[in-house]
């Protein structure tokens, strides 16, 4: 097949990923999170607009002024809001203190952008809107947070004595007054430089003719929206917008132009994206958000698909969110150039129905038909962009389909927008995958299979570990071989959730037989930042005291992961023994170890095979007494020979997990398990 067949394609993957940078996506995220909040403007605005229509209007004016000032209010905190929000999510992202980071941000943000205004009874909101500093400064402090807070010496306590979660705050001191004072030094400079370059832009622009400078807003506007700021309050604080109520051609404005036939159904026509989605969409998130923004859309409200499908910073909507009001502005100029059409001078409202706007303004119904063939004409533009998104609707699907199957309802809210975005800059072979995955799991059934550990001093069984498997239709059991995949789509928090449950129901069915065996469970370190998952194993410590261990990887862990690491550690101090898996794969981190003080450390099966040379049996034995002298108990994985368990005891470990006594069975064959005589 020809390169250039390949080349779109490869651009638009490239294009993409960006969408899964820390930036872009706490902006996205941040926006998202503001929703309910543009929404209630908007229907404000809107029932504003709407007055004239109302019967009784004059006796329902006390209403309308109260929708009035609620709109106004809502509006003059918007920026604070978008501030707390931004700079909330980045922080989370960057696994940065959020509090911290949102309290930072806020400060710095009315520190410098003469949001707050002294007066001599107090203080008042600027009336101008700072869209540019509500924007930069909370996508600057959390970095900057980040990178003051990687030096060791800037940090004031260092003592392991006093608690993780205290000092981790008090080391947060000298990186919030660094920043604060760094931002007086940064910020005149970006002032200048964007200053120049701002000026420059509206001295270019007022000096083009009519016709470009109505085009240029339009993309100016459209760029604006596409990195999350509200475009036409933006364009308006920058340039003057006189040129709006100039006549433009054929008796008409450019503003009435503008909104009859350029953004029809809001900016970017995003009307046609709802309708190419509700005809050819396959995504059911997306299906739905079209459904609940088509009333606002009627009424050229735009907010509500920017923000949650969001059009902010996504490169798969993009080319069509320009080119469809581009191809709108050209082609209207032209045919209304020709003069076969009649208007009134009448100005109307921009949130006037699409359609009935084009009746008010013409009585023609030509025109009506006209307006419905840009609508059609938009629909195409973005037809392929909506089928190529949909060529990832299929997992998000199937992910839904298996939350409900497996009682995954809430933990499936975990990371959505990570996933979202994750889906839309995988490969196709990537998503092909994860489709075979989950329709693995769909069509199987994940159960629990229980590993016996032994004793081999003491001739005992001291517990069972835990161990996912996927039943198929078939009857075959297999391993979880599909958990690298779910891991690289950030869904193994699910399995893990649902792995707590079913601990939790089988320690409740042993109980009811006076049966209180001891279950490890691996725990991804991912899955110990979601507050749900931590209540799970909360929940599971309450019910069955002294009867869970945590396993966790510790090549899964980064030096990123602090956040994690402290959850496990509060865990650990509630009741929970904490193991450490696969020790000796990779790299073994002994400091590391030493912060946790694990209970137990699992040496790998690798460490075993290696013990064929010399200096693998003296690696062994020494790694086998240093941990031993530390403190720790110690679990060698993988035993499957004789031989294999002759080294072991020699190197003084006594529990043993491996085939050679057992492998994972189910739990009632498990529970009858008994030290081989």
């Amino acid at each position: 097949m020809p390169q250039a067949y390949f080349a779109p394609r490869r651009w638009f993957h490239h294009l993409a990923s960006l969408n899964q940078t820390p930036l872009i996506l706490s902006m996205r995220e941040g926006f998202i999170a503001l929703i309910p909040f543009f929404v209630i403007s908007s229907l404000a605005f809107m029932l504003i607009g709407l007055q004239p229509f109302w019967p009784d209007f004059e006796g329902k004016s006390t209403v309308f002024a109260v929708l009035n000032q609620s709109h106004r209010l809502i509006m003059a905190i918007s920026p604070l809001a978008i501030v707390i929000s931004l700079s909330y999510h980045l922080s989370k992202n960057l696994r940065v203190n959020t509090i911290v980071g949102s309290i930072l941000a806020c400060l710095c943000f009315i520190t410098h952008s003469n949001y707050l205004i002294k007066m001599e009874a107090g203080y008042m909101l600027s009336s101008v809107w700072p869209n540019f500093y509500s924007i930069l400064i909370p996508l600057l402090v959390p970095y900057m947070v980040r990178f003051f807070r990687q030096f060791k010496w800037l940090k004031l306590v260092k003592s392991t004595m006093v608690s993780s979660f205290l000092m981790k705050h008090i080391n947060l001191i000298v990186p919030f007054i660094l920043v604060y004072l760094a931002l007086f030094l940064l910020l005149p400079i970006l002032d200048l430089l964007i200053g120049d370059a701002a000026q420059g832009l509206v001295m270019l622009v007022t000096s083009l003719s009519i016709e470009v400078q109505g085009f240029l807003r339009m993309i100016i506007i459209h760029c604006l929206w596409f990195i999350g700021i509200h475009g036409d309050n933006t364009y308006l604080s920058l340039f003057s917008d006189n040129i709006m109520t100039q006549p433009f051609i054929a008796s008409l404005s450019l503003n009435s132009f503008y909104n009859q036939f350029v953004i029809v159904g809001g900016s970017g026509c995003l009307l046609s994206l709802i309708i190419a989605t509700m005809w050819q969409g396959r995504s059911l998130q997306e299906l739905a958000l079209m459904k609940v923004s088509l009333p606002f859309n009627i009424f050229n409200f735009c907010e509500l698909i920017v923000y949650a499908l969001p059009i902010v910073f996504n490169p798969v909507y993009l080319i069509p969110f320009i080119l469809a009001p581009s191809v709108n502005f050209v082609i209207s100029y032209w045919v209304l150039s020709t003069g076969i059409f009649e208007f009134s001078s009448q100005e109307i409202s921009w949130m006037t129905p699409v359609l009935l706007n084009s009746w008010l303004i013409s009585g023609d119904v030509k025109v009506v038909l006209y307006q419905a063939l840009l609508i059609v004409l938009n629909v195409f533009i973005y037809l392929p962009f909506v089928l190529f998104s949909s060529r990832f609707a299929n997992n998000a699907n199937l992910i839904e389909k298996l939350s409900y199957k497996l009682k995954f309802t809430e933990i499936h809210q975990l990371d959505a927008e990570a996933r979202y975005t994750s889906k839309q800059q995988v490969t196709i072979n990537r998503t092909e995958e994860l489709n075979e995955v989950l329709n693995h799991i769909d069509n199987g059934q994940l159960v629990l299979h229980y590993q016996p550990k032994v004793d081999v001093k003491l001739k005992t069984v001291i517990g069972f570990e835990a161990l996912l498997r996927l039943k198929e239709p078939s009857g075959k059991v297999s391993g979880p071989w599909f958990m690298d995949i779910l891991d690289r789509n950030n869904l193994v928090p699910m399995i893990d959730f649902w792995v707590i449950n079913k601990v939790k129901h089988d320690l409740s069915l042993l109980a009811s037989r006076q049966q209180l065996p001891f279950f490890s469970i691996n725990i991804h370190p991912m899955s110990l930042l979601e507050p749900s998952i931590l209540q799970a194993l909360a929940e599971l410590n309450a019910k069955h005291p002294a009867q869970i261990q945590i396993e966790v990887l510790e090549v899964s862990f980064d030096d990123e992961s602090e956040q994690a690491w402290a959850n496990l550690e509060r865990l650990q101090q509630s009741g929970f023994s904490v193991a450490i898996d696969d020790f000796g794969r990779g790299f073994s981190n002994i400091s590391r170890l030493i912060k946790l003080s694990p209970d137990d450390i699992k040496l790998d099966r690798s460490m075993l095979l290696a013990t064929s040379t010399a200096e693998g049996l003296l690696l062994f034995q020494h790694m086998s007494a240093l941990c031993s002298a530390l403190g720790y108990r110690l679990v060698a994985e993988g035993v499957e020979t004789e031989a294999e368990l002759a080294i072991v005891k020699e190197a003084g470990v006594h529990c043993v997990q491996g085939w050679l006594f057992a492998k994972a069975m189910p739990i009632e064959e498990a529970m009858a398990y008994r030290f081989p005589t």
